[in-house]
């Protein structure tokens, strides 16, 4: 089969045969393969471009209906928000992104298609599905409604977090529909959203030391690893645990990639003055590799008689254990530790520009655009260090 310079639609692959010759098959999503009663499946593809492309598109249609709740043989109804919704999912500013970004789109499309408009807060609505209406019919109002409903679900109890998710969706697909002139105005815009009470508290060094040296005593180095590991580089939890391997450290440099902004940097542990992170250092080239990941269960799993990576959340019940048995207060956590090496830069007065190398953070983040290099990190993380060290000497 001959290079086809086309575009393939979602969950389509070009594979090469053991003969030799290439064929499109149609793989659906982990997700859909666990679900019980999903109406697709893997199956390979006509070698024509074009019965291809349309069986490909029944195919992603009935696996949008089936994600939605809608009926899997008509299809949404064009000019409603179920057929906004997959016509969003469906667009290639979508496509592009992370696929848990992608993800976190199908979630809140989902709730907010699914959400009833009759019916009292705390219990089940029995009126007409957001996903049956006209999209010309969601006014300003209509969306202040909505947010104020969905903050609640079935059982009263309230959820924040997700309905601001559901609204930021929700604006980004009425602000692509705007453009695409499939309507006016985007109703959703503006809306003045509420934020938890609860906010994170940034952990100090101090804190972090003490967390660090009830992790050994409860003969639990992993747990005080993954500690130094996301205070010293801002790391996410996920990434921690799930994705820093051996491989990526050198002895010289440790390469750290953060999945939400899909970056990778490859931060130096030296400069010329010495170590960095010399408490971290020791650690990683006294730690003993028990697999791939750099961070892994302490202990050997009872049935498959191997250390194993954590699950998160194995690891938060035996994190918040250990806080516990440290004497930390409740608002010691691990995405605390994140917020406290930000803090940490912050108060070692670090230039924007030396943060954006060394963190996590964006150039939208800190509204400055220009090059991240490594003697920018070095040149921030030698700040960080001298201020530490200063503050043990005091």
């Amino acid at each position: 089969m001959a290079k086809y310079e086309i575009q393939l639609p979602r969950y389509v692959l070009l594979k090469r045969l053991s003969n030799g010759k290439e064929a499109f098959y149609f793989n659906p999503p982990s997700w859909a393969r666990r679900k019980d009663g999903c109406p697709v499946s893997s199956e390979a593809l006509p070698n024509d471009i074009s019965e291809m492309q349309s069986r490909a598109a029944t195919l992603n249609g009935r696996l949008d209906a089936f994600r939605l709740g809608t009926d899997v043989s008509t299809g949404p109804k064009e000019g409603t928000i179920d057929w906004l919704v997959e016509w969003f999912l469906r667009n290639p500013k979508v496509l592009e992104k992370a696929p848990k970004t992608i993800q976190f789109y199908e979630d809140g499309c989902k709730l907010l298609a699914n959400h009833k408009l009759d019916g009292p807060r705390g219990e089940k609505g029995k009126g007409k599905r957001l996903g049956d209406f006209s999209i010309k019919l969601i006014t300003a109002p209509m969306a202040d409604a909505i947010y104020e409903r969905i903050q609640y679900n079935d059982k009263g109890k309230r959820r924040l977090t997700t309905a601001n998710a559901v609204i930021r969706t929700a604006s980004r697909m009425f602000n692509l529909a705007v453009r695409r002139g499939y309507v006016d105005s985007n109703p959703f815009e503006k809306m003045e959203l509420s934020h938890s009470k609860n906010k994170t508290v940034a952990t100090t060094r101090e804190q972090l030391m003490r967390f660090v040296a009830k992790a050994d005593e409860l003969g639990k180095p992993s747990m005080a690893l993954a500690a130094l590991l996301t205070y010293e580089f801002t790391i996410r939890q996920v990434d921690v645990l799930s994705r820093l391997s051996w491989s990526d450290y050198d002895g010289d440099t440790i390469r750290i990639y953060h999945h939400k902004t899909e970056k990778t940097l490859d931060m130096p542990l030296f400069d010329a003055e010495g170590p960095l992170f010399p408490e971290l250092t020791e650690r990683l080239n006294s730690a003993t590799r028990r697999g791939p990941l750099i961070v892994m269960r302490d202990d050997i799993d009872g049935r498959r008689k191997e250390y194993l990576p954590y699950k998160i959340s194995g690891f938060q019940h035996s994190f918040r254990k250990v806080a516990d048995l440290a004497g930390l207060p409740k608002d010691f956590t691990f995405l605390g530790l994140r917020h406290g090496g930000m803090t940490e830069m912050g108060d070692a007065e670090l230039t924007d520009q030396e943060m954006i190398a060394v963190s996590t953070r964006t150039q939208d983040t800190l509204r400055i655009y220009a090059n991240q290099t490594t003697q920018q990190r070095q040149n921030g993380l030698r700040k960080r260090r001298n201020f530490v060290t200063s503050r043990e000497q005091e």
